[in-house]
């Protein structure tokens, strides 16, 4: 005989939910693999879901890769919207917040060779056009790389 209708309304409901997760996640993933699609960009697929962040006077810049940037301070505000990747090593975030009688915020990120993930300075070198350097493995020359790994840590000499 068929199960109950209050349990199979319940096991039509757990599917139903089931549906929207995985509907959700596979959404989720191809969202971020479209961010992924030129070779270029791929270096930095670590950064998916992260965001870094740095503290400039009064203000706090947060970078969240392949999604928004902002800045924090009196009036919190989008500097700008995951755009696209201008060039290699150059993330551009744009139409973010409109500039009082101007144009909509944006910020460039440019990347610069390093050990780690790190936002070293934003500015805003023109009304409301934002400009941040920050560090990433994946802007790295093969050269450059082998660099930082053969540094390794600095141990005092045995001169004895």
């Amino acid at each position: 005989p068929p199960p109950p209708l209050p349990e199979a309304q319940q096991a039509h409901t757990d599917a139903e939910d089931k549906l929207k997760r995985s509907t959700d996640r596979k959404g989720e993933i191809e969202k971020k693999l479209g961010h992924m699609q030129d070779a270029s960009g791929l270096v930095y697929s670590n950064l998916v879901g992260r965001c870094l962040s740095l503290k400039v006077s009064e203000y706090t810049y947060e970078v969240c890769f392949f999604d928004r940037a902002t800045q924090e301070g009196q009036h919190p505000m989008t500097v700008g919207n995951w755009g696209k990747w201008a060039e290699p090593g150059v993330a551009l975030f744009e139409n973010g917040e409109m500039c009082p009688g101007g144009p909509a915020r944006s910020l460039k990120v440019r990347f610069r060779c390093g050990s780690s993930e790190e936002v070293l300075d934003v500015s805003e070198p023109s009304r409301c056009a934002y400009e941040a350097h920050a560090t990433h493995p994946g802007a790295c020359t093969e050269g450059q790389l082998e660099a930082l790994v053969n540094r390794g840590p600095r141990r005092p000499t045995d001169e004895l």
